[in-house]
């Protein structure tokens, strides 16, 4: 995921916070529950180019510097369940209709989203996810590519620079 990425995990509605709140920092979203089928085989025509590989179905934008949609399996447990479905959103590539493809199915499955960066569980409301879409990296990377850029290196040198040998 890029800086210019805003990323979104659908979750189960029963998904409950603070009580699962580990698990999504985990990045377990789905535990014992599976998403409905209607709803993979929907997502899976959002965007045109199919990348998957091993364990993950990912789904690509055709443009550069594109959106993604992932769909992770896991692969130590024979029926392969899924544990994560992840949106890297490109709002200044892809715009607002991906968003609102993706909320659209949300709601007529019955589900949420966890937003990975502000940590927070929202409904597919496209007034709340906008919010917290300004408030998250990929927004100032809009705004402001350059003052982004030079904060993610100097957040980067100060952890590789204090880390021990």
């Amino acid at each position: 995921m890029g800086a210019h990425h805003y990323k979104l995990n659908a979750i189960p509605s029963s998904m409950q916070i603070p009580v699962d709140a580990k698990r999504l920092e985990e990045g377990d979203h789905w535990g014992g529950e599976q998403p409905p089928t209607a709803f993979l085989d929907e997502l899976r025509t959002l965007l045109p180019k199919d990348t998957s590989w091993g364990c993950c179905e990912q789904f690509e934008s055709d443009r550069e510097w594109g959106s993604d949609i992932r769909i992770w399996h896991d692969d130590e447990i024979e029926e392969h369940p899924i544990f994560g479905i992840e949106l890297s959103l490109s709002a200044g590539t892809d715009g607002v209709s991906l968003l609102e493809s993706f909320l659209s199915l949300a709601r007529k499955f019955g589900l949420q989203f966890y937003a990975a960066q502000s940590g927070r569980v929202l409904q597919p409301d496209l007034e709340r996810i906008i919010q917290d879409f300004e408030q998250s990296t990929a927004y100032r990377f809009l705004s402001n590519a350059e003052s982004t850029i030079l904060d993610a290196a100097k957040y980067t040198e100060k952890k590789t620079r204090h880390r021990p040998l």
